[in-house]
C-alpha cells in the first residue's frame, strides 16, 4: 500500500465516523457520538501534521466541526418550543444542548454555563 492510499483511507476513515455521529446523535447516544467526533477530528489533524492540507481534507475537517452547529441548533430550537409553550419538548431540546456543550467544551465554558440556566426554567419543571 502506497502513502497516498493510506492517506485516502484514513479521510475515509474520518468521514464515516462523521457519519457515525449523526446517527448515534439521532439514538440519543450522545457518549459514543463524542467518541466517534473526537476520533474523526483526530484523523484528519493527525493527517494535516503529517502531509499538505489537501482541499479535501480541509473540506472534511470544516465538515466535521460543523457538527457543532447542531448542539446549537438544538438550543435554539429549544428557545422555539420554549415560545410555542411547547414545554416538554423545550426541556428535552436544552437537555440534548447542554449534553453536548458540556462534552465538547467541558463543565466551565461560557455555553455549558449559559444553557444550563435553560434546564432549570421554573416552567420547565
Amino acid at each position: 500500500m502506497n502513502e497516498k492510499e493510506s492517506t485516502i483511507n484514513e479521510l475515509d476513515k474520518a468521514l464515516l465516523l462523521d457519519y457515525k455521529v449523526w446517527l448515534l446523535l439521532s439514538k440519543k447516544e450522545y457518549d459514543n457520538a463524542i467518541k466517534k467526533y473526537n476520533k474523526a477530528i483526530r484523523l484528519v489533524e493527525n493527517y494535516d501534521n503529517l502531509n499538505e492540507i489537501s482541499a479535501r481534507s480541509a473540506n472534511l475537517l470544516s465538515n466535521i466541526y460543523n457538527n457543532l452547529d447542531y448542539t446549537t441548533g438544538m438550543f435554539y430550537q429549544g428557545i422555539i418550543f420554549l415560545n410555542k409553550k411547547d414545554y416538554k419538548n423545550a426541556a428535552s431540546a436544552f437537555d440534548i444542548s447542554h449534553s453536548l456543550f458540556k462534552q465538547y467544551l467541558g463543565d466551565y465554558h461560557e455555553y455549558t454555563i449559559f444553557t444550563k440556566k435553560y434546564l432549570y426554567l421554573p416552567i420547565l419543571q
